[in-house]
This record gives structure tokens, sequence and C-alpha cells, in this order.
């Protein structure tokens, strides 16, 4: 309801983030140079520790996401109108290949670099279609960007009529998502009740 509310996305630490292998960089690639790799991978560890990230998604039809990440279909999804320009949102680059500092160990400080390790997950991953919102800041406003919700396919009609005051409040529309034989889609949600 904060997100809907007050028109912003809470941005995480990215060591409270859930897969285990998230800013995993590796060690030891180059012989001979690794106090050199030590000393300036700590340095890099005190930069990137000050930046936190809000993970997103491109689609609202997978059927993992809404299992997963919407608490089996009785969540939502919150539809959002980013801007391509903006230097915080990221693609994921997805790659089983490992990360290493001394592939980008004299460039690490550029932001391309800072964020790589933030920006990259294994292919396991890859059909989440994940983008990410990199930031200093606690908060990432989305002030009129909302531009639906989708309600989960289980979620309890209490929690949809309560979402539809909300909605209807700020102008957002607001559906209800719906499976079929070919997949996830939405529908408008069907108001039953008196306003």
């Amino acid at each position: 309801m904060d997100i809907l509310i007050n028109g912003r996305l809470y941005c995480s630490d990215h060591r409270d983030l859930n897969d285990v292998f998230e800013a995993d960089i590796r060690v030891g690639k180059d012989q001979g140079r690794e106090i050199e790799i030590v000393e300036k991978m700590q340095h890099f560890e005190k930069l990137v520790k000050g930046y936190r990230i809000c993970s997103l998604t491109k689609t609202f039809d997978n059927h993992q996401l809404w299992a997963y990440y919407a608490n089996g279909h009785t969540g939502l999804a919150i539809e959002i109108e980013l801007p391509d320009d903006n230097n915080k949102i990221f693609d994921i680059e997805y790659s089983d290949d490992l990360l290493f500092f001394s592939d980008f160990i004299d460039s690490y400080e550029q932001p391309q670099n800072l964020f790589r390790p933030l920006i990259r997950k294994r292919k396991t991953w890859q059909h989440e279609q994940e983008l990410r919102i990199i930031t200093t800041d606690n908060y990432f406003d989305i002030k009129g960007k909302i531009t639906a919700v989708i309600a989960g396919c289980r979620m309890n009609s209490t929690t949809q009529i309560a979402l539809d005051i909300i909605c209807s409040k700020f102008k957002i529309p607001f559906y209800r998502a719906v499976i079929a034989d070919w997949g996830i889609y939405k529908i408008g949600f069907q108001r039953n009740y008196a306003d």
C-alpha cells in the first residue's frame, strides 16, 4: 500500500536480496597481482556498500513470478512507467560466467563497472526479465508513474475492494489477473459493491 499511497519504491541493501550470488565477484584470476586486487577490492566493496536496489520485472504474465513474489497469486503487480533515460535504471545481464574483479580492476570506479556486479545474475533467473533501480536512497520516487494495479487471481475479495478504493482515489486503473489455457492476462475489475 505504501507504493500506491506514497508513490515510492523501497530499495533494499543489496546484501539483503534473496540470491546468494548477488554482487558475487571472484578474486584470484591473475597471478602476481593478488595484493593489488585485494586492496582495490576492499575499496570497491566500500563504494558498493552504500548502494540500494529495487528489483522490477518487465512483465506481469509470468506464472513463476506470481507464485513466489505475489504469494501464490494472492498478491498484486503494479505497472509503472519508467523513463528510458534514467541513469539509476539498469537491465540485468544474465550469464553463468564468473565475474572476476581483475577484469575491470583498472576502471572499477566508473559507473558502468561500479554497478556491474549489481546488475548481473545467473541464467537460471532469466525468466524474471529483471531490471533494477540502483540508488543510495531508501526510496525511489514514482509519483504519477503508476499506470495500473493488477490483483492476483487468488486475492481475497476484501483486499480487492480496498485496492479498488485506493486506486480509484489516485485514478489508477485496477485489473484482476486471470489464468487461461494460453497464459495470464488482465481484465478490468468488476465492482460488485456500492461506492
